[in-house]
């Protein structure tokens, strides 16, 4: 996707299994998305996540992502420069 002649890619979802938690999985998965986005010519991440995930919160900062702005109902959009 592209806006404000920036490409990036958009991550929707990022569910990891109860017995898979905790032991990495997540910031994996980050990190070959990354990879792959960036393999498609993808200059950023984005995504959102909802204000009562702190779990989800602590993650992508942990992981370089950055608030870009707050929306109505709930939810954060983050990006990380890739």
């Amino acid at each position: 996707e592209e806006t404000d002649g920036i490409q990036h890619a958009f991550l929707n979802d990022l569910i990891i299994s109860p017995e898979y938690r905790r032991k990495g999985c997540a910031s994996a998965a980050l990190a070959a998305l990354a990879k792959e986005a960036r393999q498609h010519g993808c200059t950023e991440i984005r995504l959102y996540v909802s204000d009562d995930n702190d779990a989800a919160k602590a993650l992508y900062q942990r992981c370089g992502y950055r608030l870009l702005r707050p929306f109505e109902g709930g939810a954060y959009l983050y990006r990380k420069i890739i």
